[in-house]
């Protein structure tokens, strides 16, 4: 269905994609995505609302109230965990359209809909850094001492919220790749935590022959 688009007021979109292939057109531009990357649209951005594109994809949705940012590298510098080149804005994109639009609209829990006299995919150019993005898993490098155990599982953060004023982060997306030193062949299950927080786990790829990497990635998202 063309001439149909949607945003979220109440916050950001982050798609996990684990099967077919998705294309966001966006004002900024468009987004392709394949299994393995993940797709974050900011709060407001639109985005098509049904669309032939979608058709196959097969993915995670989560709506996140406040700005995500990558994993922070702080001590370890720019050879570890979630490089910031690697996160990818679309190239500026647009169409001359006046045709009538249906847009909807997620504001405070409920849907709306008006209709506009001309495509919104009208942006000729941007800059800045607030944009929707996209990831590949495939280039997260986690560190920490897995050799058999790890310490914390924030050594598996791509992108996480901002900790709070409660002294902990409200959301949190961990990628867990498929060889884990001598974890082997195993898909780890959910880290116990002693506090309010809750997780949940998919795995994105799988194969049915064995090996170090049968289970590379999977993806867990915590939140509070």
């Amino acid at each position: 269905m063309v001439d149909q688009h949607f945003y979220n007021a109440d916050g950001e979109m982050m798609f996990v994609l684990q099967q077919g292939n998705l294309r966001l057109v966006t004002e900024f531009g468009g987004i392709d995505a394949e299994p393995g990357e993940i797709v974050v649209i900011p709060r407001g951005v639109q985005v098509p609302g049904r669309d032939h594109q979608w058709t196959g994809a097969r993915l995670s949705l989560r709506e996140l109230r406040r700005r995500l940012h990558p994993a922070r590298t702080w001590p370890i510098g720019a050879n570890c965990l979630a490089n910031s080149r690697d996160f990818l804005t679309p190239v500026a994109a647009y169409e001359d359209k006046d045709t009538p639009t249906e847009l909807f609209v997620k504001w405070g829990g409920s849907l709306f809909k008006t209709t506009l006299p001309h495509s919104p995919i009208d942006v000729v150019a941007w800059h800045g850094n607030y944009a929707p993005y996209k990831y590949d898993l495939r280039t997260f490098s986690p560190i920490g001492a897995i050799g058999f155990d790890h310490p914390d599982p924030s050594i598996f953060t791509v992108p996480d919220l901002a900790v709070g004023n409660r002294g902990h982060g409200e959301y949190r997306l961990c990628h867990l790749p498929g060889a884990l030193g001598g974890g082997g062949e195993y898909l780890p299950p959910a880290w116990y935590h002693m506090n309010i927080m809750s997780e949940f786990m998919g795995l994105i790829t799988a194969s049915t022959t064995p090996s170090r990497k049968a289970l590379s990635p999977a993806a867990s998202a915590c939140t509070t």
